[in-house]
């Protein structure tokens, strides 16, 4: 008798793209800036800094990147989308926050409409 093997498959997810937990980690980089610029003991935690500025690299090269895309090409459902626009007018207002700390806007270069 020959042995059947049975393929496991991961159980199905409400966001197969990743695309809400793409938002969810930007809103909650966009708040860790938030608070480290408004720390006093940043000025003297080069660590915490180093720290943020490589998340926030990560983050801009990669689930910013993707979610724009994504957006352009009218991927995202109403509620993605209406969650995206949120965070382009939370990376707006968080301008002067990342020349403070010396990161990438990553809005700089794109055309603003």
């Amino acid at each position: 008798m020959t042995e059947r093997r049975v393929e496991r498959r991961p159980a199905p997810t409400r966001d197969p793209s990743g695309v809400v937990n793409d938002l969810d980690q930007a809103f909650a980089e966009v708040a860790a800036l938030r608070a480290l610029d408004g720390s006093e003991e940043r000025r003297h935690d080069e660590s915490r800094v180093y720290d943020a500025s490589i998340r926030w690299g990560a983050l801009v090269a990669g689930r910013l990147h993707r979610l724009a895309l994504l957006h352009h090409r009218g991927a995202l459902s109403d509620e993605q989308g209406s969650r995206y626009i949120e965070l382009e007018v939370e990376l707006a207002g968080l301008s002067p926050v990342l020349d403070r700390l010396g990161l990438p806007d990553p809005r700089a270069g794109q055309r603003r409409t």
